[in-house]
């Protein structure tokens, strides 16, 4: 979204969209009166869109594929009354445009039931100055983890602008300040 805006402001119009070859191509814009920043758009005209419980998008389009060639059970699993099960997960904000949040597959099941997409975990996380970089864990766990690799400069430099003294690297990290 931030850089979406930045583009904007420099004069290039990003218009992203949303769609899928068993779609036919795309089956949401951006309208270019109206960019959604960091979304994927509103549904095309004839496009249908409606979510399961767990959240993956669900569409329904007369450009939908009638299934994949000799793979009927393939077949089955993604086309259902009419719904093309996309994987993909997502939501519609207040003024309906589609805002893309993770796959399906790579939802991680916690020991209580409840399900995480850990890309959006680790796509916010990377978002701040202090992280290289981060990987989301939890499958088969009771919560959520994640380990991080921090960028040693920006931390060093938060530092020593709060003047916080410490003696070695992992103290620092453990700083509660740090933390």
């Amino acid at each position: 979204a931030d850089l979406g805006r930045e583009l904007d402001l420099m004069g290039f119009r990003i218009l992203e969209g949303y769609g899928l070859t068993e779609t036919g191509g795309p089956i949401t814009i951006n309208d270019p009166a109206q960019p959604g920043f960091g979304t994927v758009g509103r549904a095309l005209t004839e496009v249908e869109l409606q979510f399961s419980s767990d959240g993956e998008i669900l569409v329904r389009s007369p450009k939908n594929f009638l299934g994949y060639w000799q793979r009927p059970e393939e077949t089955a699993e993604v086309l259902k009354d009419g719904w093309l099960h996309t994987g993909d997960l997502g939501f519609l904000d207040s003024e309906r445009r589609l805002h893309i949040t993770g796959r399906k597959k790579e939802l991680i099941k916690l020991l209580n039931g409840r399900s995480v997409a850990p890309q959006k975990i680790e796509t916010r996380a990377r978002l701040s100055r202090f992280l290289e970089d981060c990987i989301v864990l939890g499958e088969g766990r009771n919560e959520v983890a994640a380990l991080v690799t921090v960028k040693r400069e920006e931390v060093l430099k938060f530092c020593s602008e709060r003047q916080i003294l410490f003696s070695s690297f992992k103290e620092l990290v453990e700083h509660p300040k740090v933390l």
